[in-house]
């Protein structure tokens, strides 16, 4: 961790994980670009993969917002209401 903060490789590594779940892939797919890019970048290959998921796991936790896309979007308790009151209801003019 001290060598991905302290040469910035942090960053570039959040980044090419959140950029492939942004673009729609899974998990797996964008820690092998996260992995790629710590090699890149010199991180030594007999801890990459903990690394790499240490300083993810570490930008998840620290900086939440970061990935609020990355997340399923919560259904406010007021669009599910409308949905099942919507679903209910009678079409105008066939009355209840």
């Amino acid at each position: 961790m001290e060598w991905a903060l302290g040469t910035g490789a942090a960053r570039d590594i959040v980044q090419a994980y959140r950029r492939r779940i942004f673009a729609g892939d899974g998990h797996i797919s964008a820690m092998i670009a996260a992995y790629n890019v710590a090699a890149d970048l010199g991180c030594r290959r007999d801890g990459l993969n903990d690394a790499v998921e240490h300083i993810i796991e570490w930008a998840q936790t620290t900086y939440a917002e970061w990935f609020h896309r990355c997340q399923p979007p919560d259904e406010t308790p007021a669009k599910a209401v409308a949905t099942i009151a919507a679903a209910v209801a009678p079409a105008p003019g066939q009355g209840a």
